[in-house]
């Protein structure tokens, strides 16, 4: 911290896991009204995390305040206009991360990072075929951004890796936990003001988008963050606690409910489920845990019952979300378009055709518009932005995402063994890598594992401890 706020109460404050839950919980408070109410409000974001920086000098409150100010923008985007809001706090954003690696720059230990052989490899295999490029035309030249999309993520993948200290895993666990509340929250919102307008119409026909992306995204996000909500309620041994957390898992649950997508429906419940199981055998209190999960699945159930009526909620799952199981929404096109456009010539098998390929004119974000194809498949994704080169090069991130599971506390481990794979599954068959909703909480969570071995997320450290620490730049 600054030499004028080196205090001991303010070291023992800056590694208090209470004080890192509140602040993590205002940052979210102020997304909430950031997008409920207008995306200005992320000027108190940024406020707050210039106090902190100020203050405490650690760079992980940067992980709170950007994962905010990404899931709280609600304007959207189109292939011909430039997000004008987004980038002005995004800036000011990047330059806080600048200023505060340039002051801190003699702590920085560029030894830290150890897994971005594979983000490195996918970023270069995204940028060569720019250079045979047939889609992007003189209008939406802007789209030509997108295939430096990768140098983004393994650029926020070393700023963090590099700035972050051994006591970072914790507020990335507590970010991913609240942010399901954020995302939840809209969902609830959209699907409200939709039910107002059509309320025959059945939630599970709705459509719609967030601003940062649509329903179906938000999806993906809540089954990312739903380990860390688990891992909270496995970790503590305050009843508090493990009501909020309960209570946080609840409404995630609802949240994916109201995404009507048929994946996240899917995959989510699998994931609770296990998750639910992994709770029950390495939970520190489990039957207070378990209580307090079936009296909100209880209450959840019978505000239901009241309000829609259970038997109607299971025919509309049945004959809406799930009338036709098999029906791909148009993925097949999709994939076949892939496939056909891996198959153009020589070049494109081996480097792909590249990660702006089409456009078509559909609904996106609100409005029709012009937008490049995505191809709802990291598999396929992969196949036409880099060829087989681009698939052996996920491979290997892959494996370095994993990895770093390997020598991780078991409670821990198969936490978020479980929220990977399911997530990974499900990404086979919608967007995850390659968006930035995704990859930007992604690489963030690899740099802190890279950088935190301490997964006791509810103890603090000796005060001693941390004052020898904060000498030696830890």
């Amino acid at each position: 911290m600054l030499s004028i706020f080196k205090q001991k109460w303010l070291s023992e404050l800056n590694n208090n896991w209470i004080f890192e839950y509140l602040i993590t919980l205002t940052f979210v408070i102020i997304g909430i009204l950031g997008w409920f109410i207008s995306y200005n409000f992320s000027i108190c974001i940024l406020v707050l995390t210039i106090g902190l920086l100020l203050v405490f000098n650690d760079f992980k409150y940067i992980i709170p305040a950007g994962l905010c100010l990404l899931f709280s923008y609600n304007a959207g985007y189109t292939a011909n206009t430039f997000p004008v809001e987004i980038a002005l706090y995004a800036g000011i954003f990047i330059l806080l991360l600048i200023g505060y690696t340039i002051y801190n720059f003699k702590k920085i230990n560029l030894k830290k990072p150890k897994s971005y052989i594979g983000i490195a490899l996918l970023t270069v295999s995204c940028i060569i075929p720019i250079f045979w490029n047939k889609a992007i035309t003189e209008e939406s030249r802007i789209m030509y951004a997108i295939y430096f999309t990768w140098v983004l993520y393994i650029v926020i993948y070393f700023i963090f890796g590099m700035n972050l200290s051994k006591h970072s895993l914790r507020i990335v666990i507590f970010t991913l936990s609240a942010i399901s509340v954020l995302i939840s929250f809209e969902c609830g919102i959209k699907v409200l003001e939709m039910h107002r307008a059509n309320p025959d119409e059945s939630i599970f026909n709705f459509i719609y988008s967030l601003g940062w992306g649509i329903c179906n995204e938000a999806g993906i996000m809540l089954c990312f963050c739903m380990p860390f909500i688990f891992y909270e309620i496995i970790k503590t041994k305050n009843p508090i606690i493990s009501l909020v957390c309960v209570l946080k898992m609840i409404i995630s649950l609802v949240g994916i409910v109201l995404t009507a997508s048929r994946a996240a429906v899917f995959f989510g419940f699998i994931e609770f489920f296990v998750l639910t199981i992994l709770m029950i055998i390495f939970s520190k209190n489990k039957l207070t845990n378990i209580v307090f999960l079936l009296l909100f699945l209880g209450l959840g159930i019978l505000y239901v019952q009241l309000y829609f009526g259970i038997p109607r909620l299971f025919d509309d799952v049945k004959n809406i979300l799930y009338n036709n199981i098999f029906d791909g929404n148009g993925r097949e096109r999709l994939y076949n378009n892939a496939i056909n456009l891996f198959n153009t010539n020589f070049l494109t098998r081996i480097l792909g055709s590249g990660i702006i390929s089409e456009f078509e004119y559909r609904w996106s974000f609100g409005e029709y518009g012009s937008v490049f194809v995505v191809y709802h498949s990291t598999f396929f994704e992969t196949l036409v932005m880099g060829g087989i080169v681009g698939i052996c090069f996920l491979l290997i991130h892959f494996f370095e995402k994993y990895k770093q599971l390997w020598k991780k506390e078991l409670p821990f481990s198969l936490t978020m063994l479980v929220g990977y794979l399911l997530v990974d599954i499900y990404g086979m068959l919608d967007n995850t890598y390659g968006m930035y909703y995704y990859m930007i909480p992604l690489v963030i969570l690899m740099a802190s594992l890279d950088n935190d071995i301490d997964t006791n997320i509810f103890e603090n450290e000796d005060s001693n401890e941390l004052i020898f620490a904060e000498s030696k730049g830890e």
